[in-house]
């Protein structure tokens, strides 16, 4: 994007100056106490979903509290963004609760400045081209650190962001919906064949068994392309080309730019099966429309030998315990994970007799008109969603908006600005109203676990006002002192300052402001405070440390308390 298009009120930032950057890691894989305890969530990227923004990830593996603290990895808070950097560069997500990741992945720790969720998608539309770019190189398989945080951001007010962030979500969801809809059929297809045939693993149906082989064609068609196509184009299938279980990119090239080495030629129906070890999930039945396309060699072409068995043998090879038995093959092989055809054909699978597994293919047939439907609605939402995304950051999907809305704009910039000093304000005047006083003293130490609890338990917006870490009395906002300090230089709270976290007293200092400023709070923020307080108001110091502790004890891992054993008095 050229910088002199930015909009006006938009400006370039640094994502360093939009958070902190932290990199994951791994605890020892042999050291039991780090994972004998499930205690932190810990994912990688092969939990992330490509091209989504993620909310909820595929699998977890939980970590121990020691092995948080004595390993590399760090403590990401909720709502951090967290983004692949290593592997499957540009996979992107969001934190929805405190948890640690490999070292492949990067968590930022978003400020006041951006909403999460905004920076999130800025950094999904950059996933193809210039995430990958800073690396350094065109052949960079991890983006340095240094760069990523130099990565510049158009950045609108807040009001702007969030406008952006709410017609993406809708974009995305009916993209998600779509998607759902075609694993739905997916699903069906599995289904349909589990209740047929059994899982191909037990055999619970007691099948007759062989090896794959035996429902293969023994044909196996091989060309040089340079020799076959030396003066015109054809059609070349990568392992990278396949997605979901298909094929969705393939090549053309060109006899003189080919590979010198024999490819196979593949046909219609012709099942696609990748051989290494990371891409054992690389599978696809070949269209009508490839048909006599060139595929790499690290494909099995598996071809029916009768041509009504091309659906069985898909769902036999992409079964989890045709993968699982293919990767432990794999695996064995120290130099090359990877298998070789002979393994693939030799594999020892179960045979229905042919007329049910014809009728399998027939129904499935049938079912394809369906999953081509859902396909092209799915594809249809993606296309609009990537121009929405396009569009949002140079200005031109909310600029009508913007124009129209310049006066609400501006006050709403101003609220955000001053939203956390009034929550802070908010807070302490319900504790008063609560206690029938008009101004009550409250522990700094307190005000902090109220904000804390508010912001991991509250139903409001879903950007963080303060960023907590562990520290001595549990999840500790450096930034609140600062506010606290505004305040009391705009004569709203008074501050008796003790060394001590857990000393230090707030009071009120002029209760009729204090409810002029905070009527400018949202209602569901106002109700998030008077529930905050209705529900922890009444601990005392100790009581309201100690469910702080027992409810997030990954923010409780330095407290003096905890290492005493016992909470101070």
């Amino acid at each position: 994007m050229n910088r002199k298009n930015l909009p006006e009120g938009w400006r370039w930032v640094n994502l360093g100056d939009l958070g902190e950057t932290r990199m994951g890691g791994t605890p020892k894989t042999n050291v039991s106490k780090y994972w004998d305890r499930e205690e932190v969530i810990w994912i990688t990227p092969e939990d992330m979903q490509e091209g989504y923004v993620n909310f909820i990830f595929q699998s977890r593996r939980m970590i121990s509290l020691v092995g948080l603290e004595e390993s590399s990895t760090k403590l990401l808070p909720p709502d951090s963004v967290i983004l692949s950097t290593t592997a499957s560069i540009g996979k992107v997500g969001i934190a929805q609760v405190p948890l640690a990741t490999n070292q492949q992945l990067t968590g930022i720790v978003t400020n006041h400045l951006v909403n999460p969720i905004f920076l999130a998608y800025y950094l999904l539309h950059l996933r193809n081209d210039g995430l990958a770019n800073l690396g350094g190189t065109t052949t960079a398989t991890h983006i340095n650190q240094g760069s990523l945080r130099k990565l510049t951001i158009p950045l609108p007010p807040l009001p702007v962001q969030e406008r952006i962030v709410q017609i993406l979500q809708k974009a995305d969801e009916i993209r998600q919906k779509r998607k759902q809809a075609l694993e739905l059929v997916e699903v069906i297809a599995r289904a349909l064949f589990v209740s047929m045939f059994g899982e191909p693993g037990s055999n619970s149906q007691r099948w007759p068994t062989g090896p794959l082989n035996d429902l293969l064609s023994p044909e196996i068609e091989r060309v040089n392309p340079r020799a076959a196509f030396p003066d015109e184009e054809f059609t070349y299938i990568e392992i990278a080309g396949i997605r979901d279980f298909r094929i969705v990119d393939v090549k053309r090239l060109k006899g003189a730019d080919a590979p010198s080495r024999a490819r196979q030629v593949v046909r219609g129906g012709d099942v696609l099966y990748s051989m290494t070890r990371p891409n054992l999930r690389k599978i696809a039945v070949v269209p009508e429309e490839l048909d006599g396309a060139i595929c790499t060699t690290g494909f099995a072409v598996l071809r029916p030998r009768n041509p009504q068995d091309s659906a069985f043998i898909f769902e036999i090879v992409k079964s989890d315990y045709f993968t699982d038995s293919m990767s432990r093959l794999a695996e064995a092989k120290s130099l090359y994970p990877a298998v070789d055809e002979a393994q693939v054909r030799q594999f020892t699978v179960i045979q229905p007799p042919g007329p049910a597994r014809a009728h399998f293919g027939a129904v499935m047939d049938r079912l394809s008109g369906i999953t081509s439907l859902s396909r092209a609605y799915s594809e249809i939402s993606d296309a609009v969603f990537s121009s929405l995304l396009t569009r949002a950051f140079t200005g031109e999907l909310t600029a009508e908006w913007e124009a129209a809305n310049t006066d609400l704009i501006a006050e709403q910039q101003a609220l955000h600005e001053r939203l956390p000093r009034l929550l802070l304000l908010a807070l302490l005047a319900e504790k008063a109203k609560r206690g029938g006083q008009s101004a009550a003293t409250v522990l700094v130490t307190a005000l902090m676990k109220y904000v804390f609890l508010l912001q991991m338990e509250g139903g409001a917006a879903r950007r963080r006002l303060y960023h907590f870490v562990p520290y001595h009395y549990g999840p500790f906002a450096k930034e609140l002192y600062s506010d606290l300090d505004k305040l009391q230089d705009e004569g709203l709270v008074r501050i008796e300052k003790d060394a001590p976290e857990d000393k230090t007293k707030i009071t009120l200092a002029d209760p009729v402001r204090i409810d002029e400023a905070i009527a400018a709070l949202p209602d569901e923020i106002k109700q998030d405070v008077a529930t905050i307080i209705e529900t922890y108001g009444d601990l005392d110091h100790n009581a309201l440390l100690n469910a702080v502790y027992e409810k997030y004890p990954t923010y409780a891992r330095k407290s003096r308390q905890k290492q005493k054993g016992r909470t101070s008095k």
